[in-house]
């Protein structure tokens, strides 16, 4: 068993559903791999989302960046820290 640890960026692309990544997290999981995240990933996504609800200038945005960092969280929640 290996550990594969996501970027930041690679997470972007999980939250955007790209199926190239996907599949490949799917896979890795599929034979016994742990596929993670570091603290610096989670700051990293964190401070963006709240961020964005600190600049959120109409409450559609605010409601946006809320249900983004909530759905995030959801996210994070699928891999080893």
């Amino acid at each position: 068993m290996s550990l594969f640890l996501l970027d930041t960026d690679t997470l972007t692309l999980v939250q955007h559903n790209n199926l190239k990544v996907l599949g490949e997290i799917n896979a890795a999981r599929a034979i016994g791999h742990v596929v993670g995240l570091t603290t610096v990933t989670l700051q990293e996504q964190m401070e963006g989302w709240l961020k964005a609800i600190k600049i959120a200038k109409t409450p559609e945005k605010l409601v946006w960046a809320s249900r983004a960092l909530a759905d995030a969280v959801l996210l994070w929640a699928t891999f080893q820290l």
